[in-house]
């Protein structure tokens, strides 16, 4: 990618991701998610209608007095991308293709972010890490992950998912948010990762596809790569029997995602190619702010 369109194209998800994060998003992306959790703040007389849970008992039998412990809600929270870049993501079919839309939600992320005065790192992935850029604050940290989800090249041919999460869990100490973007054209047994995920992070999947990935139409004898492999097929698309098989596959394959996605414990959304994302996420928010209000 030349440098001058990089430059055009980055502004632009910039520009876009701000807008959608300032005019729709920034209210349910505070409602629906929240910090760490409760911290100490500070020890205090008791007050008549205080909760006697929170005595400090320690405080209380030293000074001869009642005293509680009170906590506020640590509201800030450090977000990770973990952005699926491996060869089957650049399967494009229209106007835009599945890497640019996953580019586009990774960015909206990173402004929802900044917004909200957290932090945001990203991990790139294909058949390893592939680059890790640790969570920070700033502007010029936002440009930085976009212009890096848009040019890095993937190392390997394959995709591994296990890999890169283990990677996270490895390096993350505290409870973060974690927003997992991929087409998840991977084994199932690779999914299973996100059930360690979504037990120590707060976990959302979010699945890329291109509506026309899973249709073939009737074209003949057509010769297929795949694009992680490299193996060349040659089909008859023509051939009804066919046509029904590797339908069959697709939605069998789906199947199996999401149900794998359930077990983990994980939200999940999936967001096409010809749709804008800003949908899916806005109700994505909103899903989770009914849950969490009904939990309490």
């Amino acid at each position: 990618m030349l440098q001058q369109e990089l430059h055009k194209k980055v502004k632009y998800l910039q520009l876009k991701a701000s807008h959608l994060v300032n005019d729709v998003l920034s209210g349910e992306y505070q409602s629906s998610f929240r910090g760490r959790g409760m911290e100490f703040d500070e020890v205090r007389e008791y007050q008549p209608g205080d909760d006697v849970r929170a005595i400090d008992w320690n405080v209380t039998a030293r000074t001869g007095q009642p005293h509680i412990k009170v906590f506020r809600e640590e509201r800030e929270m450090t977000i990770t991308v973990i952005l699926d870049i491996s060869r089957s993501q650049s399967f494009q079919s229209s106007k835009r293709g599945k890497l640019d839309v996953a580019a586009e939600v990774a960015a909206i992320f990173a402004y929802l972010a900044i917004r909200n005065n957290d932090k945001v790192g990203l991990i790139l992935f294909s058949e390893g890490v592939d680059l890790h850029i640790p969570p920070r604050k700033g502007r010029q940290h936002i440009w930085n992950i976009i212009q890096t989800a848009l040019t890095t090249q993937p190392r390997g041919q394959g995709t591994s998912l296990e890999t890169a999460v283990k990677h996270f869990l490895q390096i993350s100490k505290r409870r973060q948010l974690v927003a997992v973007i991929s087409d998840f054209i991977v084994p199932s047994d690779d999914l299973t990762i996100l059930k360690q995920l979504g037990r120590r992070h707060d976990t959302i999947a979010l699945h890329i596809e291109d509506p026309n990935e899973a249709s073939i139409p009737d074209a003949g004898l057509v010769a297929m790569r795949d694009s992680e492999t490299q193996a060349l097929t040659v089909v008859d698309t023509s051939s009804p029997a066919w046509r029904k098989k590797a339908q069959a596959s697709n939605l069998e394959a789906w199947r199996q995602r999401t149900e794998v996605f359930k077990q983990s414990g994980v939200d999940f959304v999936s967001i096409s190619t010809g749709e804008a994302p800003i949908t899916r996420l806005q109700q994505l928010f909103m899903d989770r702010t009914q849950t969490q209000r009904k939990r309490r």
